[in-house]
């Protein structure tokens, strides 16, 4: 019993799939005008992160509730949180895209 497992296993086993493999087929694929807005919204979104870190940076020293700040840094909390409500966003957006072009070709099968 345990031998035609292992033999089915090997039959039905696939390569790992490598990088070049990978980046060929994100190359080939055919993206829908929302899937573009998303991954267009997911750039501006991560530029938009970083240029928010340095505007409203957070203070480093003072004492708790003063009104004073005497030095700043990154704020690397206001970014990491933009970044990840950028990409849901930005995911809500693509996945919307996958569905409306899954449907397409639903179409485009039902007709012939």
């Amino acid at each position: 019993m345990k031998d035609n497992l292992f033999e089915e296993i090997d039959k039905n086993k696939e390569d790992i799939p490598t990088i070049k493999k990978k980046l060929k087929y994100i190359k080939n694929y055919d993206y829908n005008t929302y899937q573009k807005v998303a991954i267009f919204t997911m750039f501006i979104g991560f530029c938009t992160g970083i240029v928010l870190g340095n505007v409203f940076p957070s203070c480093q020293s003072g004492f708790l509730y003063s009104k004073k700040c005497t030095d700043t840094e990154y704020n690397v909390a206001l970014t990491i949180i933009f970044w990840f409500f950028s990409f849901l966003f930005s995911m809500a957006i693509f996945f919307m895209g996958h569905v409306i072009q899954i449907l397409e070709k639903i179409e485009k099968n039902t007709k012939k």
